[in-house]
């Protein structure tokens, strides 16, 4: 009965069997460009306004 509840809980969040609910280390490596002062850009799926490049440290 233990091996099906934990199934269960296993199939509805994936995230607990990957690990992915845990901290984790990681360093940003890479910056976007940042919008110029005369216009400033607005943000879209191809190019987000606040985001970094992160390479995780595990």
């Amino acid at each position: 009965m233990q091996k099906v509840i934990e199934n269960i809980i296993n199939r509805l969040f994936p995230e607990l069997t990957a690990k992915l609910h845990l901290p984790r280390w990681g360093k940003v490596v890479a910056l976007p460009e940042l919008p110029t002062e005369d216009g400033e850009r607005g943000s879209d799926a191809f190019y987000p306004r606040y985001a970094v490049d992160v390479q995780l440290l595990d």
